[in-house]
């Protein structure tokens, strides 16, 4: 290994620390590196990245460094499945939406509460709470305002 790693990142890329706004990552011999503060691993050899310098941002990129896709409010994490989750404010309230690797929607960021529960997400919406499946319908549907009267 050409690089004195710190961590190893989920997709197997080892991640290294090169100054305060440069991460080197390396895996099987490649090594390459990215201009960003926070590096995490997606499938598919791409990554999140993160940069707290001046605003906050947010991207995905592929291991060349081009990038798939980009934000600059609120905050994002990897789910150990590989999803982006990310929540920024909206009129006073913390709402949450989930994305795969490539970006593509898989939850709209409009949910105060959200969580991977194996196939399914736990979420609040408002007044109700419950399951929804992959595709953001309702599997297990309740009103918040139902059980407070129970």
């Amino acid at each position: 290994m050409s690089i004195i790693p710190d961590r190893r990142l989920q997709n197997g890329w080892w991640a290294a620390r090169s100054g305060e706004e440069h991460t080197v990552l390396e895996k099987d011999g490649e090594v390459i590196g990215l201009p960003y503060h926070g590096v995490n691993g997606l499938p598919d050899d791409k990554f999140l990245l993160h940069d707290y310098t001046g605003d906050t941002y947010w991207a995905v990129a592929d291991k060349s460094g081009t990038l798939l896709g980009e934000w600059r409010e609120g905050y994002a994490w990897m789910l150990p499945s590989g999803r982006i989750q990310s929540y920024c404010q909206w009129n006073r309230t913390t709402v949450h939406g989930l994305w795969d690797a490539d970006l593509t929607p898989i939850l709209p960021v409009r949910y105060e509460y959200l969580a991977e529960f194996g196939d399914f997400f736990a979420v609040r919406d408002g007044y109700y709470g419950g399951l929804l499946d992959s595709e953001g319908h309702w599997v297990v549907k309740r009103s918040l305002l139902d059980s407070m009267l129970d």
